[in-house]
């Protein structure tokens, strides 16, 4: 997104109340363990690392939002 990140997104759409029970999921080149416990700790359902295989991300979207597939 142009002179934006996901995480600066989030946290406007939270903060105006605009879709509380939506899950987001990112997809980030931040997986350093620290990174992803920030993220959960804001809110953020689940992160998918990049590079991903476009194979399984259906897959790994699920077991994220705990689908049965």
């Amino acid at each position: 997104m142009p002179k934006r990140d996901g995480i600066s997104l989030y946290k406007e759409l939270r903060s105006q109340n605009l879709l509380p029970t939506t899950p987001v999921i990112l997809i980030t080149a931040k997986i350093l363990p620290s990174e992803v416990k920030q993220f959960r700790d804001m809110g953020i359902a689940g992160v998918i690392s990049k590079l991903f295989d476009p194979t399984t991300l259906a897959q790994e979207i699920g077991q994220i939002l705990g689908w049965r597939l």
